[in-house]
């Protein structure tokens, strides 16, 4: 999923798009996760067929999510960056945030 967000530089405002993924958990919960892996920041997508699939997978150094964004395999030092949302009149909102890459606790910046 692609979201637009719109910040402020200087007397310009930037808008800009983000990708976010979202999943359902067991119990029903929506997970919106931030789009860049806690590696290195690379892209990783869901996968749906060979030996990745049913996993977020990035190919840039083969880090391996769960569903849940909890590391299988791979360099990535922390679970995927998870985000704040909620439901409100039918549409899902999101907090979008960036976090430090390559550290083992999530710190935004």
């Amino acid at each position: 999923m692609s979201v637009a967000i719109t910040r402020t530089d200087g007397s310009r405002q930037i808008s800009e798009n983000r990708t976010c993924w979202v999943s359902i958990s067991p119990a029903g919960e929506v997970i919106v996760f931030n789009g860049r892996c806690t590696h290195l920041g690379c892209a990783y997508g869901w996968q749906t067929e060979g030996r990745n699939a049913g996993t977020f997978f990035c190919p840039c150094h083969e880090g391996t999510y769960t569903r849940d964004g909890t590391v299988v395999s791979g360099p990535p030092p922390r679970p995927l960056d998870e985000l704040q949302s909620r439901i409100d009149a039918g549409q899902l909102l999101v907090l979008y945030q960036n976090f430090r890459l390559g550290t083992p606790d999530k710190e935004s910046i």
